[in-house]
């Protein structure tokens, strides 16, 4: 593999975890007020959704 395509492809990969993490802690933010709003849940698994198809484009 290049050089240049291997730190392309570290970068990617800690740009995902960052992103993946954001998404994980407004999930858990969202279940404990789901909780409370009885909707969490689903609006959690509806994200989960959003952001699948969003990478499928990619």
């Amino acid at each position: 593999m290049h050089q240049g395509q291997y730190q392309k492809l570290i970068l990617f990969v800690q740009i995902f975890i960052h992103l993946h993490q954001k998404l994980m802690s407004l999930g858990i933010l969202m279940i404990r007020i789901g909780k409370w709003l009885q909707i969490g849940t689903s609006s959690w698994v509806i994200l989960l959704k959003w952001e699948l198809s969003v990478w499928a484009c990619y």
